[in-house]
């Protein structure tokens, strides 16, 4: 059984400490069989032994008002669709929820909202006179260039972004 750092030690892996320890076997090849921390070992056990059960204790909070289930179909319809809504996702997938909490399980995902930059298109005319910058300037040796500073032909600014948003 492996325990992933900083994971809930899962309902099996409780039994199997608690199954172990009551045949004698020590805390720390408990530790060592189970790839479990000796800390959450000693923990369980004392758990067990106050209480005589192995079960999560009611947590406080409001519970999560969508499954797991519903979770990834939110994930997997903005992966399929980058450039949908959490309005969108939730009236396409029919969700009884707030659109802030399509947000969350969005965020959760590591899948956050962002505005693209737009690239301005290059017409005939822009290509035409890059062409004849760079030709203009062809013949200049190494010592012109020593002299210029920057050279650009366009500040560097984004253009209006419009209204779209992945």
């Amino acid at each position: 059984m492996d325990r992933l750092p900083g994971k809930e030690t899962s309902p099996a892996q409780r039994e199997a400490i608690i199954a172990l320890h009551l045949v004698q076997v020590p805390v720390r090849e408990i530790s060592r069989r189970l790839n479990i921390p000796k800390r959450t070992i000693h923990r369980w056990i004392k758990l067990f032994t106050d209480r005589q059960s192995l079960e999560n204790r009611p947590r406080s909070g409001t519970p999560r008002i969508t499954t797991r289930e519903q979770d990834k179909m939110i994930v997997d319809a903005v992966k399929e669709q980058p450039l949908i809504t959490a309005v969108a996702v939730k009236q396409q997938l029919g969700l009884q929820i707030c659109v802030q909490t399509v947000r969350n399980r969005l965020h959760g995902a590591v899948l956050h909202h962002r505005i693209p930059a737009r690239k301005p298109l290059l017409t005939q005319q822009h290509k035409e006179a890059r062409m004849g910058f760079a030709l203009q300037y062809l013949p200049e040796d190494a010592s012109f260039w020593d002299l210029v500073i920057f050279c650009d032909e366009k500040i560097f600014a984004s253009d209006a972004h419009g209204q779209l948003h992945c």
